[in-house]
Order: structure tokens, then sequence, then C-alpha cells
């Protein structure tokens, strides 16, 4: 079993102009400035996902895609299957934090403005390797990675959503218990609770493995081929 985030920056606004897509919108804007944009959305990206980023990895999560402005992470359950739930809870809670302390970032080309959305699910999740010798991926599926990205759907920016079976695990944080016959829900207070940071070792992969994923040329570049 599987909890999942799911992590939208829908939008941006520079001054008052609106932009429906932070992927398209704002990087097509920033490269009309040359270098200078793509250092600017450069130093934006980092801003954004270094302490978003953190967090998962700081409660034991991993993240599984990237999809422009958005990603999808996975904290896999062991044991407890509510620790896991509290440790995603947690890590969405730091976020939706920072999105709210720091939701503008003033640059030399202007003032960016952000909002997230962030949903939580729960579920059995699978995953694979799939390719030819020469190529492969990866992908994951399943209830967790589903229900969580349909619990980010419901959210408005600055919004944090949970599914009900989510929400069944850390059930004795929420203020009031589930009773309606809803399956999603804004998550708008929880009960003050403390979870201890996860100890988590990324394994070191043999360099032919990781060739599959990558193409000999991007994984050894700069250094070259080796002799």
């Amino acid at each position: 079993m599987a909890n999942a985030r799911f992590l939208d920056v829908p939008g941006s606004r520079r001054f008052r102009r609106e932009w429906s897509s932070f992927s398209e919108n704002m990087t097509d804007t920033l490269m009309k400035h040359g270098r200078e944009g793509t250092e600017v959305l450069s130093d934006i990206l980092k801003y954004l996902f270094t302490p978003t980023v953190q967090a998962i990895y700081d409660y034991g999560g991993f993240i599984t895609t990237y999809a422009g402005d958005a990603f999808t992470a996975l904290f896999v359950s062991s044991g407890d299957q509510r620790i896991a739930a509290k440790r995603a809870l947690r890590a969405a809670l730091e976020t939706h934090q920072f999105f709210t302390q720091n939701n503008h970032y003033q640059s030399p080309l202007g003032l960016f403005v952000f909002g997230a959305k962030i949903g939580l699910g729960f579920g059995e999740t699978d995953w694979g390797i799939i390719g030819s010798e020469m190529a492969k991926t990866y992908y994951f599926r399943g209830q967790a990675i589903d229900s969580c990205a349909q619990a980010e759907h419901y959210a408005e920016k600055g919004e944090l959503w949970g599914e009900r079976n989510f929400l069944k695990q850390v059930e004795d944080l929420l203020p009031t218990p589930i009773r309606d016959e809803n399956n999603f829900f804004q998550i708008e207070e929880v009960k003050d609770f403390k979870v201890l940071p996860a100890a988590f070792e990324i394994p070191e992969f043999p360099a032919d493995v990781m060739v599959k994923f990558t193409g000999e040329k991007e994984f050894y570049f700069p250094e070259g081929f080796p002799t």
C-alpha cells in the first residue's frame, strides 16, 4: 500500500497579467529575454521546488514523475499504514505552508506570484520497467496515484484536498470525523501532531543499468566515455 501526493503549480502572475499555464506561458515569456530569462526561470524553479522536494524526501517519500509544473510523490507503507499517511500529510502541510508564506518571487524581470494545489490519496500502487535492451523506461500506476490526482482536481489554488481512504488513515488528526458520502474533502485544519523525519538512502545503481535509462552520451556527460 502507498500514500501518494500530487502537487501542481497551476499558474503565475507577472505584474497584473494573468497566465493560465506556468510551464508554457511563463517559460515562453522569459525565453524572449534570452540568457537573462533563462537564468530567471532557473532561479524560479529552484525557489519553488527545492523546499517542496526536500519535504518529500525528509519524510520518507520519493518523486515518481514530473509533469511540467507538477509532480507526483509516493510514501510507501512497509508496516503501519497510518505512519506513512502521516508522513505524507506532514510533507503536504509543510509545502502548503511554504506557498502560503512565499507565494511570490521578485526577479529582475518582474514580480511572479504563484499558488499550489495539493491532493492526497491512498491505495495499491504497481510499478514496472518496460522497453528494449537498448532503452528502458519505468511506470507507477494504481489507486494511490489516481486518487491523489483526482483530489488535486478538486482543489483551487492554495488548497489541500484528500481522498476518503487517505483521510481514514489520519482521521484521529481531523477536527471532525468523516461522516458524509463524499469521496474527496478539503483539508482546512488538522490537530497538532509530530512525526519524525525518515532516513531515506538512495541505492547506487550499476552504470550499465543507468545507461539503459539515460543513454550513454547523457550518462557520461560532460566527462565523456570511460577509457
